[in-house]
């Protein structure tokens, strides 16, 4: 029956192809028969051929929604859906298929602002659609803002989106059992203070003066005795020298002192509760100090004190003279070689504990640190910029959490962030002080240039300096097998092994087996290729390997375009292997396609459509190759350029400055943009990873030039 129904339908296309119902009954046909690439390619057909943009609008999110299920295509979904919304803005569906799919994609910040777009310009009680293109309703839209709310650390409103929705809609069965699973969620990480629960020497703790401010008293004792906030990642041991700054009445040392460390100094400059304190503490290891750590010896002028008629005990008005000690003056004073856990709750004060003057006693002798970081006021957020931008980076095992306890270290380096937060708990471990230098990102990349061919790559991309390169490079030619091995052997797993630096991998015949061993040895793999030097072979043996995925990350494979800006010599051979990988794409782990325009018509049957970058001049690397390739001069307005002045600049890539690239000969470029081989940070046939790779912070001139560069 099918059969028939399908030559039916195709006889009728065939006879006017250009028809919209035509297109559209084939593509519902292949669609309920889930050839989904056959589906795709009339739902898109169809899109093109009507007028009507409700129509339109639909086809294309059924097409975004099939792209998504073949789970390799993920650029192109995400285009569909917001070529969808920008025919119909108002209509909700495109909005919650855009949000959700940020969603599955861990961007949620995308995800809440779609979300939230659509709750507010788009219809509630819209006519439906005649394609199913998986809207459950308007909640649905509800739905994923309240998700993407808890992970961009708006946990009230992720809380009440999820109450209105279980009270309020009539959600189907698959929601409803998400919000109720979500609310059990939250329910289980955000406990309520019942002091009748405590053990007996909690509950009796005398907290003085503090428990006249109901606010102050229920948020200290639920932060220390309820939720351990400061030991949520590791614990005062016994034998430790602990810092408590911001003693206030004691309740951390209170807490702590069954855990039996070796010293406690407890620090707090106001008077009355300092009272409670020495009652609270008493102890021959306990040294409680009448001071504040401050930017100078004496007194000092400063906001945050405690204030039993104050909501928040770091409002701006609240300003008192109190006696202070410089951090490094008490250290010195006191004979202290070393602090095993530091924590702090001193509104602001902790921006005096971290400066320049302390920074490098504290990397070399403080081994945990956990307490709060205050951004509040102008001059604070300032002030956290600076910690996080410069002392942050030298602690590459550290959490951030927002007060409500959500993990907020993903967005740390974002503005919005310093903009957004009034305050965060940060915790560093810094027990290993022979810190590997590369764990300041969670991607370390090392690219692979497996060959430098004499007369360049045959690719000879006009947007890569191949000229410079050749000029620039001397030594081994093709990178050996054994070689390979060896660098691969000296680095520590977590570093992502790459295939793409300056010239097509595949030209190297073992590139596949060094692909194959990296990822034996446990390595994240990513791949950059035009598959030119390739087998079909190659492919197959390829496609099971579990590629990383962003930033930088996945299997990419470069088509040709139809300018020939990229000059991929076009063989059978060639063609069979682009055949081989749409046959097996599916399977390929985060695998997509670029080219540097449209397709190229030769391979346009295989792959009908790619990505397109943005092209930049390669940190000012194509100024020079345009003298050497005129070609550039015609493609001058194609790319885009950047000068920073003459200040200093170091990398703000994800990556920090650990992508580096590896060249035949072993030496090791500072990255992907250093075509003329002028930043060499060593060789890594003769040294160590850790050897080779730069300090972070480091400025080069490359960076100077390249769109990526930021001050230190």
């Amino acid at each position: 029956m099918n059969d028939n129904i399908l030559t039916d339908l195709l006889y009728k296309y065939i006879n006017d192809p250009d028809d919209f119902t035509n297109n559209l009954n084939l593509a519902l046909h292949y669609d309920g028969i889930e050839q989904t690439a056959s589906a795709v390619s009339y739902y898109l057909r169809s899109s093109e051929r009507t007028d009507e943009d409700i129509l339109k609008y639909q086809c294309l999110l059924r097409a975004g929604i099939l792209f998504g299920k073949q789970g390799c295509r993920n650029f192109t979904v995400k285009g569909l859906f917001q070529h969808a919304l920008t025919i119909q803005p108002t209509r909700p569906e495109g909005y919650f298929l855009l949000s959700r799919f940020y969603e599955k994609e861990e961007n949620y910040h995308d995800a809440y602002l779609i979300a939230s777009i659509g709750e507010k310009v788009s219809e509630q009680n819209s006519e439906p659609l005649i394609l199913n293109v998986e809207y459950p309703g308007f909640y649905g839209i509800l739905f994923e803002k309240a998700v993407a709310s808890w992970w961009v650390g708006l946990c009230h409103e992720s809380r009440s989106l999820l109450e209105d929705l279980y009270e309020n809609y009539d959600l189907d069965g698959i929601h409803m059992q998400a919000v109720k699973n979500n609310l059990q969620r939250l329910s289980e990480t955000s406990k309520g203070l019942h002091l009748v629960y405590l053990p007996k020497k909690y509950r009796d703790f005398d907290w003085g003066v503090a428990a006249e401010n109901e606010w102050f008293h229920k948020r200290v004792a639920e932060e220390v005795f309820i939720d351990n906030v400061y030991q949520k990642f590791f614990k005062v041991e016994e034998g430790d020298i602990v810092f408590d700054v911001g003693a206030s009445v004691g309740p951390f040392t209170h807490l702590i002192k069954d855990q039996k460390p070796g010293k406690i100094y407890c620090f707090e400059p106001h008077s009355q509760l300092y009272q409670t304190l020495t009652r609270n503490v008493s102890d021959e290891n306990v040294v409680c100090v009448n001071q504040a750590i401050g930017p100078v010896t004496g007194e000092f002028e400063c906001a945050g004190l405690f204030n039993k008629d104050l909501l928040g005990s770091s409002e701006r008005e609240n300003r008192q003279t109190i006696p202070v000690i410089k951090f490094n003056d008490f250290v010195k004073q006191n004979n202290i070689t070393q602090i095993d856990f530091l924590k702090t709750d001193c509104e602001g004060g902790e921006y005096d504990i971290f400066n320049d003057e302390n920074m490098d006693w504290i990397s070399e002798n403080v081994s945990k640190i956990a307490g709060e970081w205050h951004l509040s006021s102008p001059e604070l957020k300032i002030k956290f910029r600076k910690f996080r931008d410069t002392y942050l980076r030298e602690f590459p095992n550290f959490e951030i959490y927002s007060v409500d306890y959500v993990d907020m270290k993903w967005a740390i380096w974002d503005d919005w962030f310093i903009d957004k937060y009034q305050e965060v708990n940060l915790y560093i471990d810094n027990r290993e002080k022979s810190r590997d230098k590369w764990r300041v990102t969670k991607w370390p990349t090392l690219e692979f240039t497996t060959s430098i061919p004499e007369k360049g790559c045959v690719v000879d991309c006009a947007f890569c300096p191949q000229r410079t390169l050749e000029k620039s490079y001397t030594g081994q030619r093709m990178m050996t097998l054994d070689n390979f091995k060896s660098v691969v052997d000296k680095l520590p797993k977590e570093i992502r092994v790459t295939f793409a630096g300056f010239t097509e991998p595949w030209l190297n015949k073992n590139c596949t087996d060094m692909l194959l061993y990296a990822d034996e040895k446990g390595h994240p793999i990513s791949v950059f290729t035009t598959g030119i030097g390739m087998k079909v072979e190659d492919v197959y043996r390829l496609k099971d390997v579990p590629y990383a995925g962003n930033p930088n990350g996945g299997f990419v494979l470069h088509l040709p375009d139809q300018e020939r800006i990229a000059k991929h010599p076009v063989t059978s051979n060639y063609i069979k292997v682009l055949e081989a990988f749409r046959e097996v794409c599916g399977e390929i782990q985060n695998f997509y396609t670029m080219s540097m325009g449209p397709v190229l018509d030769d391979v346009k049957h295989i792959f009908p459509q790619a990505s397109v970058p943005e092209f930049w001049s390669r940190a000012g690397n194509l100024m020079g190759e345009a003298m050497l390739k005129p070609e550039l001069y015609n493609l001058k307005d194609q790319f885009k350029s950047i000068y920073h002045g003459e200040s200093p600049k170091t990398c703000g890539c994800l990556e920090d400055l650990y992508h580096n690239i590896v060249l035949p000969n072993g030496d090791v470029s500072l990255c992907c943009m250093d075509y003329g081989l002028k930043h060499i940070l060593g060789n890594i046939y003769e040294q160590s990873y850790e050897e080779v790779i730069p300090k972070t912070k480091t400025c080069f001139n490359l960076c100077r030039f390249c769109e990526n560069g930021v001050n230190p």
